[in-house]
């Protein structure tokens, strides 16, 4: 079950870590241990934004890998479609079926679950609607922004791309935003209708620091080696600091913490491998992406129950649980749907090149 990626499995143990601290801030998991724990527990929500600089990452490790864009792109998608699809309808029929609540981010409550609703999932553009970007998972919102950038990004950093591409995709990548904000204004475009919350533009940073951070470990780490040491100390020193304090724009110092640690980290530093590359967090980090997908309706499951969905305690059972759960998901659902729409592209690809 636990995937080899060399040189660089530290990114799964980062998976685990950024996994965990989202269903730690969903449990209030550290609530009751006073300033340091609220602020550990708060940090939960950078979760999702390590994972979008490990997106950045691994969207230009495998476009690289790829010989073509639509096989780049099919790979991806094959990565997150199928478990998403799953999750999505299970708690879908969950939910207007009334075994677990509404989404508080339900506009209309029980009236938001509709035909439209879905579909807006199922194609990953539920941030065109404000009233169902959050409302079956409670964590999907950020699914559409990844897939968003899944397609942009090869087309701003195409392969063997040189610096000049960089600067030129950050000054866009980061003006679109306010373009965004702005058209949506010019537009009347209310918050109740489009939120910019959900907006991909808005994450676009995140990604472009794992896109630079691949290109300078990939490219620069032989020439930067007598810097790795201070570089993953900075990223170190900056996630503690933003775990226990709390300083300034908390998610974005832990983006920057990552984009720091990815490119300082080398296996040759022992004691550190030993914690991103145990095996515990290698098998959580695998398992991962159905961890982060499955743990808010269990929570809410087990929210109807006498078992403790909060505290320490609630966040211990509610892992426990979603990590059986994914790897039971990832085991024999998502795995087999993968295998069979593999073979059925690449005998579509072998005939076409015969054809050619």
């Amino acid at each position: 079950m636990i995937k080899d990626y060399g040189s660089t499995n530290f990114i799964t143990g980062l998976r685990a870590i950024a996994a965990s601290l989202v269903v730690v801030i969903h449990t209030a998991a550290f609530r009751d241990f006073g300033w340091v724990g609220n602020n550990i527990t708060d940090a939960g929500l950078c979760g999702v934004y390590i994972f979008f600089v490990i997106s950045g990452f691994s969207v230009t490790q495998s476009y690289s890998q790829e010989n073509k864009y639509t096989s780049y792109l099919y790979r991806r998608l094959l990565r997150i479609v199928p478990l998403y699809y799953i999750c999505i309808t299970i708690t879908f029929f969950l939910i207007t079926t009334q075994i677990i609540p509404p989404s508080t981010w339900a506009a209309d409550g029980i009236n938001s679950y509709d035909a439209h609703n879905l579909i807006l999932h199922y194609l990953f553009i539920s941030y065109l609607d404000a009233g169902t970007a959050n409302t079956i998972l409670n964590v999907e919102w950020t699914l559409p922004i990844e897939v968003f950038w899944y397609l942009l990004l090869p087309l701003f950093f195409p392969k063997n791309f040189r610096w000049i591409h960089v600067i030129v995709g950050a000054l866009i990548i980061l003006s679109l935003p306010s373009a965004i904000k702005f058209l949506l204004n010019e537009f009347s475009i209310g918050p109740e209708l489009i939120s910019t919350q959900f907006l991909p533009f808005r994450y676009g940073i995140y990604f472009l620091l794992g896109v630079i951070a691949h290109t300078i470990r990939s490219r620069h780490q032989q020439a930067l080696s007598s810097y790795l040491t201070p570089i993953l100390a900075l990223g170190i020193i900056l996630a503690g600091l933003n775990l226990l304090f709390s300083i300034g724009n908390t998610p974005r110092m832990m983006a920057f913490a990552t984009f720091f640690v990815v490119i300082g980290y080398n296996a040759q530093f022992s004691w550190l491998a030993r914690v991103f590359e145990s095996k515990i967090l290698l098998f959580v980090g695998t398992l991962s992406y159905g961890l982060y997908l499955v743990h808010y309706p269990i929570l809410e499951i087990l929210r109807k129950t006498d078992i403790p969905a909060n505290g320490l305690i609630g966040f211990s059972i509610i892992m426990a649980l979603s990590i059986l759960t994914s790897y039971l998901l990832t085991r024999f659902v998502e795995q087999p749907i993968i295998g069979l729409l593999k073979n059925k592209f690449y005998r579509k690809a072998t005939i076409s090149k015969g054809e050619d």
